[in-house]
């Protein structure tokens, strides 16, 4: 969890020219402060999307940060991105067993190596 101290919402670059993207699609380049200095980005594309971050100003949320290049990209994780952290964990604790039986005696094998 980082704490967001301020949120820039960016329609224009500094040469005052509208962010527009490879395809003409104008964006909003969002811009966060975290309390710890560092300054995440993201383009979006939906107005309401970037009105929505910006209401994430004096809050703390749970981001994911990743870095390209010399700057740092961010995404709020949505309920689905969660639950698919919580998987892969399950899974890395898990093993998988395969149970056979033949004339009343059963054979467990280790599958958790297994590629599928």
């Amino acid at each position: 969890m980082v704490k967001v101290e301020k949120v820039y919402l960016n329609t224009k670059n500094k040469d005052d020219q509208p962010y527009i993207n490879k395809n003409g699609e104008h964006f909003t380049r969002v811009v966060l402060m975290l309390d710890d200095g560092r300054k995440p980005s993201a383009c979006v594309y939906d107005p309401a999307e970037a009105r929505e971050l910006a209401s994430l100003e004096g809050k703390e949320v749970n981001l994911e940060i990743t870095e390209s290049g010399d700057f740092l990209n961010f995404k709020v994780p949505n309920r689905l991105d969660e639950l698919e952290k919580r998987i892969e964990a399950l899974e890395k604790g898990s093993k998988t067993v395969q149970v056979q039986e033949s004339n009343g005696s059963a054979k467990v094998e280790d599958l958790s190596e297994s590629p599928f």
